[in-house]
């Protein structure tokens, strides 16, 4: 089974909600991958804030047993694709690996207006739903590189 990693800073928003939300388009798709997540602060053990459970929930989501945790090169050698929300995390990647750079791919290059996914940290359960949804869109967008880069197509 093949499985994508999705980095973000702390691991309690944006990568998250990416990890969810392409776990559910990959199940419905009939196309299983193991997903999951992972922070570049090297936060451990931290629950998602409830506006994350909140607008996931809106969706038939549960994360209510994730956990952040730290990325580490063991997560990104295991991982087929590592797709991070930032410039930035990429680089951290990188530095953690030098040897995935074909791993790497940027979601925002996938958002409407390419650029970093913007964290909703702080903002109102409005502004963390429009995260989801941006997120969302980039993650459709995505699916067809993802089905064929990882041999995903039936």
């Amino acid at each position: 089974m093949k499985s994508l990693l999705f980095v973000c800073s702390g691991n309690l928003h944006r990568s998250v909600m990416a990890a969810a939300l392409m776990d559910a388009i990959l199940q419905q798709a009939g196309h299983p991958a193991n997903i999951g997540s992972a922070g570049t602060l090297g936060l451990t053990g931290r629950r998602s804030p409830q506006e994350v459970h909140d607008v996931l929930g809106e969706l038939g989501l549960d994360v209510s047993d994730h956990l952040s945790r730290p990325l580490s090169r063991s997560l990104i050698d295991v991982a087929d694709a590592v797709i991070v929300m930032e410039d930035r995390h990429g680089d951290i990647v990188l530095d953690k690996a030098p040897h995935a750079e074909d791993k790497i791919i940027y979601l925002g290059d996938y958002m409407a207006q390419p650029g970093d996914v913007a964290d909703p940290i702080g903002g109102s359960e409005e502004v963390f739903r429009e995260s989801r949804d941006r997120i969302l869109a980039a993650l459709q967008a995505l699916l067809p590189r993802l089905l064929t880069q990882l041999g995903l197509r039936r």
